[in-house]
């Protein structure tokens, strides 16, 4: 009993000192901190962007040349746009475009005595008087087989349409014929040409322009007939009057077996003369790029269509 007793006073002692003694915790101290400079942080921008220069464009042996592209509507590359050359046979294109305008694929001509107007040392497509077949197939004849006769047979079948005088003589028709192309190439945009003949055989007042080249370009493509016929390698024909030929184009391009065969070429026109030299007419369509070249004033047959091919190639990379 005593023990307890005693253990009961050391735990009444101990409290009492407990709660009679304070602890003093020091408060802490507000430091100071010194005040810092605002800090401006620049706002981040892209980095301007820097223009790679366009490849500068080949150098060709052509007189005057251009690039244009179909599906921007816009000249790509010209060189002597505007200086006046013999259009050669690129004139057919013309021919071809009044032919349609008066006339049907499916309506016939007659050839006649006119054939016998080409110049000496013509491209022909042997039609001979007599001879009557479709405006499609003389179309063909025109343009892939580059007939001068053809264009003097159109010429004169035209001028008597657009005259309404069957009994003009030949001479008249071709001379009517002529002022009809110079109207017409001024209504499609050709400012600075000038025609006297159907088939663009060198004529001293005869020229134009490459300028005028495109413009006659773009109105011949309006036409699906000149671009399925341009496009077309080999046409056997049968006229109306029963002969038969088989009518080849001029244009390497579309030989598979050319050295200068493309699978994406589909037309346009060859030309060829002592004033022109050699010039060539090009549509272009590898499914991204859809391109008009033109070349004009070439040394040879080969180089209007290595000039080309370096355009395409530079044009397209």
């Amino acid at each position: 009993m005593k023990k307890v007793i005693i253990y009961l006073l050391s735990i009444i002692i101990l409290t009492v000192s407990c709660t009679s003694c304070s602890v003093n915790v020091p408060t802490p101290q507000t430091t100071s901190h010194p005040t810092t400079e605002e800090i401006t942080i620049p706002q981040i921008t892209e980095p301007p962007t820097v223009e790679m220069p366009t490849l500068a464009p080949p150098t060709i042996t052509a007189k005057c040349s251009f690039v244009y592209d179909l599906k921007n509507h816009k000249m790509i590359e010209g060189v002597n746009l505007q200086e006046r050359i013999a259009p050669a046979s690129i004139t057919k294109l013309l021919t071809a475009c009044l032919a349609l305008e008066y006339f049907s694929t499916d309506e016939s001509m007659t050839a006649g005595n006119e054939v016998f107007k080409v110049q000496p040392n013509s491209s022909l497509c042997f039609i001979l008087p007599g001879h009557k077949l479709t405006v499609l197939d003389i179309l063909y004849g025109l343009l892939i087989q580059s007939g001068n006769d053809a264009a003097y047979t159109i010429a004169v079948e035209v001028a008597r349409r657009a005259n309404s005088q069957a009994s003009m003589t030949d001479d008249e028709a071709i001379n009517h014929f002529i002022i009809l192309m110079n109207e017409y190439a001024r209504q499609i945009g050709m400012k600075d040409s000038q025609f006297t003949s159907p088939d663009g055989y060198d004529s001293e007042n005869q020229f134009v322009t490459a300028e005028d080249i495109l413009a006659l370009a773009l109105q011949a493509k309006k036409f699906s007939a000149i671009s399925m016929i341009t496009g077309t390698l080999e046409k056997y024909s049968v006229f109306l009057t029963g002969e038969t030929i088989t009518w080849r184009n001029t244009n390497h391009f579309l030989d598979p077996q050319s050295i200068f065969y493309s699978p994406y070429v589909n037309g346009m026109k060859t030309g060829s003369t002592l004033n022109a030299g050699t010039c060539l007419l090009t549509s272009y369509n590898d499914g991204n790029f859809d391109l008009l070249i033109f070349v004009a004033g070439c040394e040879s047959d080969e180089s209007r269509y290595v000039a080309t091919q370096q355009l395409i190639q530079w044009a397209i990379q």
